[in-house]
């Protein structure tokens, strides 16, 4: 409506009549002006959750709501103006003007979160320094540097007895929201073979196929030597009995053939 004066109240509605505002000269109304109302909403922009709408008058300010959306190995930085863009304003800002009228819509802008992926040798020796990753993109594990005697690496597992999940030098995207994410070597025992000497006797004997960390039994024996009785198995012709026939045995070679 009109004012008398700039900064006083409303005196006269639009179109009213009106008599002796001035007994003679000029007499100057001021347009009052009310700010109009408008509603900022909120958009999760990828992530999930939901925010009741902030009311605001045009000229005054307010304040937006502390943000109530998550977004999984993300975190929230702000609130920008259009879905591509950077954030303009923080948490909880105080605002005024976002618009003339009706409805701004502020979109949530989320940074994505560092997180390491450290390795575990699981049995076996040496380091491995860790990589840093970034949720929402690649990065590749480094090339296993581990050795353990008698195995060979088969990849990487999520625990220590769990089965293989990523090859060496494999290409991983978001193993873990934050934090440090351990793999696990893993390692398949080598195979080996047993050979038989007959040591002065005669005869021949099959070889046994072994694996390495796991029991496997010498063959029986099947040698003979004239005016002599089998009395076991020896790591050398000159050694003593170390294995009796038939006997259950491990890891006696890492590789090759014993």
């Amino acid at each position: 409506g009109w004012a008398t004066s700039a900064s006083g109240s409303v005196t006269y509605s639009n179109s009213q009549s009106v008599s002796n505002l001035a007994t003679s000269g000029t007499k100057t109304l001021y347009a009052k002006w009310t700010g109009n109302s408008y509603t900022i909403a909120y958009n999760a922009n990828g992530g999930t959750g939901s925010m009741s709408n902030t009311s605001c008058n045009y000229g005054s300010n307010c304040t937006l709501r502390a943000n109530a959306f998550t977004r999984v190995g993300y975190t929230f930085d702000g609130w920008a103006t259009s879905a591509s863009g950077s954030s303009v304003y923080t948490n909880s800002q105080s605002v005024s003007n976002l618009a003339t009228s009706g409805t701004k819509t502020l979109y949530a802008k989320w940074t994505a979160n560092s997180y390491s992926i450290a390795y575990n040798a699981n049995g076996g020796s040496g380091s491995m320094l860790a990589t840093s990753c970034t949720y929402g993109s690649s990065c590749t594990l480094r090339a296993n540097s581990f050795t353990r005697s008698g195995y060979t690496f088969a990849g990487w597992a999520t625990s220590a007895s769990g089965s293989v999940a990523y090859n060496n030098s494999a290409s991983v995207s978001n193993l873990a929201t934050s934090g440090t994410k351990t793999l696990y070597a893993k390692w398949n025992g080598n195979g080996y073979t047993i050979a038989y000497n007959a040591n002065g006797g005669s005869g021949s004997m099959s070889n046994t196929s072994c694996t390495y960390g796991s029991n496997c039994t010498l063959r029986a024996n099947s040698f003979t030597r004239s005016g002599y009785t089998f009395a076991g198995w020896a790591t050398s012709a000159s050694g003593s009995v170390a294995y009796n026939n038939s006997a259950s045995v491990s890891n006696l070679a890492t590789s090759g053939t014993k």
